[in-house]
């Protein structure tokens, strides 16, 4: 596999764990009947979901780590590379989901902000 679509798979797949994460979370909410709950407590739900978001992020770095440890075991890569390209992928996707769950809507907005990446990464990939 060429380098540079090895990389751009890897900045767009390291923010999965973030979002299996994330999801994890939400349905535990939703079956719990807790969401409501959440959104009458004294912190905003943007600021639960920032804390958990950073939470999350911390995780997904962990295992994004030990996978390129791992891979490194197995294939010719450049360590350091894929590491600062997880880190950017998984902190642009980040930014970019708060961004648009800034004004509401978050279930909506959030859909439309990963369809765009995945499309866009994928655009980016076909070049």
């Amino acid at each position: 596999m060429e380098s540079s679509v090895f990389n751009g798979m890897f900045f767009m797949l390291s923010p999965l764990v973030f979002l299996c994460l994330t999801a994890y979370a939400y349905y535990q909410k939703q079956s719990n009947n807790t969401f409501e709950l959440e959104m009458t407590m004294k912190y905003t739900v943007f600021q639960l979901l920032v804390c958990r978001m950073l939470f999350f992020s911390g995780i997904a770095i962990l295992v994004n780590m030990s996978f390129i440890l791992i891979l490194s075991f197995k294939v010719e890569i450049d360590i350091f590379r894929l590491f600062l390209l997880s880190l950017i992928g998984l902190f642009l996707f980040s930014a970019g989901l708060l961004l648009s769950l800034y004004n509401g809507q978050v279930f909506k907005r959030s859909m439309v902000f990963i369809i765009i990446w995945i499309l866009g990464i994928s655009f980016y990939l076909t070049q």
